[in-house]
């Protein structure tokens, strides 16, 4: 069953708490979704992201791009291990659209 849904995310290897073999796991779990989606991805992880959606191979956008290329990615840089940005400041920032998280429960605004 084709869905009518399109997941639009990027897969990056940063700095974090968890190791890139924990990153691996989730990111083998959310591709392995019907889901048609578009992918931003570093250049070294396209061949990963290509063999992970090869069961959607024709609802599957790749598009390699540096993290840093991005507006997000600067920013990112910018206050990495100094604080935490929530995605309304992000969002008031102008990096990033409204967020529509229909189908995932309930959010308090303001938190």
């Amino acid at each position: 069953m084709k869905s009518p849904n399109t997941l639009v995310t990027g897969y990056f290897r940063v700095r974090s708490k968890h190791s890139a073999g924990k990153y691996d796991e989730w990111i083998r779990n959310m591709l392995s979704l019907q889901d048609a989606m578009v992918i931003f991805v570093e250049s070294d992880l396209v061949d990963q992201i290509i063999d992970l959606r090869r069961h959607a191979v024709n609802q599957t956008v790749i598009i390699p791009v540096a993290l840093d290329d991005l507006p997000i990615g600067k920013l990112f840089q910018m206050h990495f291990g100094k604080i935490k940005i929530s995605l309304t400041e992000i969002r008031k920032k102008g990096y990033i659209g409204p967020i529509n998280c229909s189908g995932f429960g309930s959010a308090k605004r303001g938190s």
